[in-house]
C-alpha cells in the first residue's frame, strides 16, 4: 500500500507540473470575460464566507491563549478517550464460514464421535443462514495439514465441522451472532468441548491455532500447571464477551507409567536409558529393515507379539539385557502403574507450557484482556512459574509498537523536509501542530461509527500524518510570501489565511468525499477497510477546521506578531 500511494503521488506531481498548466492555459484562453449568473452567486457566497472567517480569525488572534488552551484541551480529551474506544489487532470480519472444533473425551470410539457430529449437523442445517456443512471425523488424509496447524482433528475422538453461510448481503444476523446461537443449542456432554475457530485468521494470513485470547502458564511440573490453568479458567468465566474457554492440557489418556527404581537398576548394571529403550523396542518395535516393491518402501518392524504386550503383567515381563549379559525382567527394577497422562505436552522456548484459550464475542480483545488481568491478579504463582499473555492480543501490542515507531520516523522525515524547504525551524513546527489536531477527528470518527483502534485505523493515522500538513504548508507559505513583499505581519496572517481558505476547503473536501464510499461500505470485507477511511476522512475534516484557526494563532505566537494599534 505504501508503494502504491508513493507512486500515485509522484504521478500526480508530474501531472500537476506539466499537464495541468497546459490544460489551464487552453481553458483560460477560451473563457468568457463576463461570468455567468451561477458563477457570480458562487463567488458572492464564498466572499461572504471569507469575510466571516476573517472576522473570526481576527478574534482568535486577539484571544490567543484561549484558542491554544481549547485546542490543547481537546487533544488531551481525545488521548483520554482512546481507552474508551477499545483496542484489537484486526476488526472482526463477517466471513460466511464457521469452523466448529469438536473434542470428545479421550477413549471415545470413532462411531460415537460420528454420531455426535451427525446430531450437530442436524442443528446447523436447521439454521436459515446455513447453505451447507462438511465434517471431518478423526484423523484423515485430508485433515492432516489442518491437524499440523492445530485446527483439525488429531484422533478418533475429535472432529471438525465447517459451515458455509449465505453471503452477508442475504442475511440479517452476523457470523458472530449465528455462532452464538449455535453455542446455545449444542448438547451438554461430560468431558466434551465445542469450540468455534476464528476463520478470519485463515483468510487474512494469520497462523492457525492462534486464539484471540490466550493466557500462557509456564513451569516445570504438569500437575501444578494444570492446577494454575484450571484456576485461571474458572476465574475468567464471568468476563463479559469471552466465549469457548478451554485449556490445552487435556489429562485423561490412559497409559502404563513405568517408575524406575534407580538403586535396583544400578545394582543390575542398567541405566534409565537402557530400560526405556528396551521397553520401547518391546512395545513399539524397532525398524530392522525395509521391504521394497515396485518403487514403494515398507518398514519391517520387530516387536513382541500382540498377546505378549496386552496387559500390565506382560509389560512387567519385558526382558532387559544388562551389559553383563544378564536377562533382567522389568518388574525387578521398576514398578508399572496404570494412570492417565496428558494428550499433548507443549513447550515454548524449551519451557513446558499450558495455555488457557478463548474467543471473543461483540467486545474488543483489549478490554477483555484488561478484565482478565484484574480477575487473575490475586493468583499467587509458585517459584519457577510465570504467566504471559499471547494470542491476537500479543500480536496487537507488537503491531501497535511497530506502527508507532513508524509514525515517529514519518513525522521526523516530514519535519526535516519542511525545514529544508522553509529554511526555518520554527515555521515547520507550526505546521506540525496539525498532526495532533487531526487525532481529535480520528477519535471522534471512530466513536461515531462504533469502531475500535485497530491496525487498519493505525495505518490510517500514518497516512493522515503525511496529508494533514498540506493545508498548513499552503497557508504558512503564502503568509511568508506576503511578509517578504512588505505586508504588515499581522495583516499578512489575516490576508494569507483568508486567501488560502478556498484551496484548503477544496483539498480537504475532495479527499473526504473520496473516502466516504469506503467508510460507509457494508459489503464483504468492509470491516477491514472502513476504519482506515474513517480515520483519514474525520482526521482531515477536524484538522481543517482547527487548522484554519489554530495555525495562524501559533504562527503569531512563534513569531511574536501583535496587532498594531491604530489611532
Amino acid at each position: 500500500m505504501a508503494v502504491t500511494v508513493t507512486l500515485a503521488l509522484l504521478a500526480s506531481l508530474f501531472v500537476a507540473l506539466t499537464i495541468v498548466p497546459m490544460v489551464s492555459s487552453v481553458i483560460a484562453s477560451k473563457r468568457k470575460k463576463q461570468p455567468g449568473r451561477a458563477e457570480s452567486k458562487a463567488a458572492a457566497y464564498f466572499m461572504s464566507l471569507r469575510d466571516r472567517y476573517r472576522i473570526l480569525l481576527r478574534w482568535c488572534l486577539r484571544h490567543r491563549s484561549l484558542v491554544v488552551i481549547i485546542a490543547f484541551g481537546l487533544f488531551l480529551a481525545s488521548i483520554w478517550s482512546v481507552s474508551l474506544l477499545g483496542r484489537e489487532f484486526m476488526p472482526p470480519s463477517d466471513i460466511p464460514v464457521l469452523s466448529l472444533q469438536v473434542s470428545m473425551p479421550v477413549g471415545t470410539s470413532l462411531e460415537e464421535t460420528d454420531s455426535v457430529v451427525r446430531s450437530l449437523e442436524k442443528i446447523i442445517l436447521e439454521q436459515p443462514e446455513t447453505r451447507f456443512c462438511a465434517s471431518f471425523v478423526g484423523l484423515s488424509q485430508e485433515s492432516k495439514i489442518d491437524a499440523a496447524w492445530g485446527t483439525g482433528p488429531t484422533g478418533v475422538n475429535e472432529a471438525t465441522v465447517y459451515v458455509r453461510l449465505v453471503d452477508k448481503e442475504l442475511r440479517v444476523r452476523s457470523t458472530e451472532e449465528i455462532a452464538d446461537s449455535f453455542r446455545r443449542r449444542l448438547p451438554v456432554i461430560e468431558g466434551a468441548t465445542f469450540e468455534f475457530f476464528d476463520m478470519q485468521q485463515v483468510f487474512t494470513g494469520g497462523a492457525g491455532g492462534t486464539s484471540p485470547v490466550e493466557i500462557k502458564v509456564f513451569g516445570p511440573d504438569l500437575k501444578v500447571l494444570q492446577s494454575i490453568s484450571d484456576t485461571i479458567a474458572q476465574d475468567i468465566v464471568s468476563v463479559e464477551g469471552l466465549r469457548d474457554i478451554e485449556t490445552t492440557l487435556e489429562m485423561g489418556k490412559p497409559e502404563w507409567q513405568v517408575h524406575i527404581d534407580r538403586e535396583k537398576a544400578s545394582q543390575a548394571g542398567l541405566t534409565v536409558s537402557q530400560i526405556a529403550q528396551s521397553v520401547r523396542a518391546g512395545l513399539m518395535g524397532v525398524v530392522s529393515t525395509r521391504y521394497r516393491v515396485e518403487g514403494d518402501e515398507y518398514d519391517i518392524r520387530v516387536r513382541y507379539r500382540e498377546w505378549d504386550r496386552k496387559s500390565k503383567e506382560d509389560v512387567e515381563l519385558i526382558t532387559i539385557v544388562s551389559p553383563r549379559g544378564d536377562h533382567v525382567p522389568l518388574y525387578q527394577v521398576a514398578a508399572v502403574e496404570e494412570g492417565a497422562g496428558p494428550v499433548t505436552i507443549t513447550r515454548e522456548d524449551q519451557e513446558r507450557k499450558v495455555s488457557v484459550k478463548g474467543n471473543t464475542y461483540q467486545r474488543d480483545v483489549g478490554s477483555i484482556m484488561e478484565d482478565i488481568m484484574q480477575q487473575t491478579a490475586h493468583i499467587e504463582l509458585p517459584p519457577g512459574y510465570f504467566v504471559e499473555y499471547g494470542g491476537t492480543f500479543k500480536d496487537m501490542q507488537e503491531a501497535f509498537v511497530t506502527l508507532f515507531q513508524a509514525l515517529l520516523v514519518a513525522l521526523l522525515l516530514i519535519y526535516m523536509i519542511m525545514a529544508a524547504q522553509f529554511e526555518s525551524l520554527r515555521h515547520p513546527f507550526v505546521i506540525m501542530v496539525t498532526v495532533p489536531l487531526s487525532f481529535i477527528g480520528v477519535v471522534v470518527g471512530l466513536f461515531a461509527f462504533g469502531k475500535t483502534l485497530s491496525v487498519p485505523a493505525f495505518m490510517g493515522i500514518l497516512i493522515l500524518a503525511g496529508v494533514v500538513v498540506n493545508n498548513g504548508i499552503v497557508m504558512v507559505d503564502y503568509i511568508n510570501r506576503l511578509r517578504r513583499r512588505g505586508t504588515d505581519p499581522f495583516e499578512a496572517i489575516l490576508q494569507g489565511a483568508s486567501v488560502r481558505l478556498r484551496p484548503v476547503l477544496i483539498t480537504t473536501f475532495t479527499t473526504v468525499f473520496g473516502m466516504l464510499p469506503m467508510a460507509l461500505s457494508r459489503t464483504q470485507g468492509s470491516e477491514l477497510r472502513s476504519p482506515m477511511a474513517i480515520t483519514v476522512a474525520f482526521g482531515l475534516l477536524f484538522s481543517m477546521t482547527l487548522t484554519l484557526l489554530v495555525i495562524p494563532v501559533m504562527y503569531a505566537i512563534v513569531d511574536r506578531i501583535k496587532e498594531r494599534k491604530t489611532s
